[in-house]
């Protein structure tokens, strides 16, 4: 049993000599010093773990964890979240870094304020440049410290996102990443986090620097997007997964359809939008049948009110997905015009016009 320590740093790794030494550097040099970095190695067949094995001689607070089965990200985190002595979580993709003093920043947040998870902002970048991202223009209320309540504050589904955030250990006790998923799979474990914190505080000065791999450098972001069938599926396990957690969390019927409604919203404009956009780049005729047939199947399984109040559905998979579809084949249209179908009865049920 290792002693005590104040923060669990929890790094899944694949694969990724090109920026593992990068992500471990930024957080070796961080101004805070009582922690454990828990590299945990996802079957890699590059030179991860002997880099890892070099940093773990000369800081004994660097651990590497070998998985010898290659399970995946949410197999890695459940292991490190398993093995994790500190009283404090974090989670840190292994091609991304830490900003200068964030953990410091974001753990006197957690300490003083008395929150049970603090996330953080973020920003994007490569080897030419960083970039703010663009929600923080369109919710500028992300970018203000202070106390926020989920719902009143719907637009922290925005960042949820694993990463970029500090839980309490008691917050997260009783949740895990679910292992059938590859897509998205982090929502599940920050959606609980949310809905089940007694205070959760905004440390927007505290940052974290996501990667944008290269176009040939493929992350599960992009293998996901090459893959339209299986992501889709994970997605729409991911929402009924959290629904179950909105209706554990979230009493009253209206305000949990509300709150939902929000996060569905997000969901389609992040997540499925690129998917639908991709698998006409990507998916065969077959596979675009099926996709739509997945979409129509979680469509017909949602309440008619969502249907009609997320708006998001209809610039999605109305307006959007009929451009995209316009040089498909005529077995993927007529498949789609069910689609269509099932969008447009559901919305006028729900607005009392059937």
């Amino acid at each position: 049993m290792r002693e005590s320590v104040k923060i669990s740093i929890i790094i899944p790794m694949h694969n990724v000599t090109k920026y593992i030494s990068t992500t471990i550097q930024s957080i070796i040099n961080q101004s805070f010093s009582d922690l454990e970095v828990l590299c945990v190695d996802d079957h890699s067949t590059d030179g991860s773990k002997s880099i890892v094995e070099s940093y773990s001689r000369r800081y004994p607070f660097i651990h590497l964890i070998i998985n010898n089965k290659q399970s995946g990200v949410s197999e890695s985190r459940n292991l490190g979240l398993d093995m994790a002595d500190g009283k404090y979580i974090m989670f840190v993709d292994a091609d991304d870094k830490l900003g200068k003093d964030m953990i410091k920043l974001m753990l006197s947040d957690a300490i003083q304020q008395k929150a049970d998870l603090v996330i953080g902002s973020h920003k994007m970048f490569n080897d030419q440049e960083i970039l703010q991202h663009n929600m923080y223009k369109i919710f500028p209320s992300l970018t203000i410290a202070g106390e926020k309540k989920i719902i009143m504050n719907p637009e922290l589904f925005y960042p949820i996102y694993v990463w970029g955030k500090l839980f309490k250990r008691e917050l997260i006790q009783k949740v895990r990443f679910p292992k059938h998923i590859q897509y998205c799979e982090d929502q599940c474990f920050t959606i609980f986090a949310y809905l089940n914190a007694s205070k959760i505080f905004l440390s927007p000065q505290a940052i974290y620097y996501y990667r944008v791999r290269e176009e040939n450098d493929p992350s599960l972001v992009k293998k996901a997007d090459q893959d339209p069938s299986n992501a889709i599926n994970d997605i729409i396990n991911v929402l009924k997964i959290n629904y179950h957690y909105f209706e554990q969390f979230i009493s009253g019927v209206l305000n949990r359809n509300l709150l939902f409604g929000h996060y569905l919203n997000r969901v389609i404009l992040y997540n499925v939008h690129g998917i639908v956009r991709n698998m006409f780049i990507f998916a065969t005729p077959n596979d675009q049948i099926k996709i739509i047939h997945l979409l129509n199947d979680w469509i017909n399984n949602l309440d008619d009110k969502m249907v009609l109040n997320v708006k998001s559905i209809q610039l999605i998979l109305v307006q959007q997905m009929m451009n995209y579809i316009q040089e498909s084949t005529p077995e993927v249209k007529a498949s789609y015009i069910v689609l269509l179908r099932n969008i447009k009865t559901k919305m006028q049920r729900a607005a009392g016009l059937q």
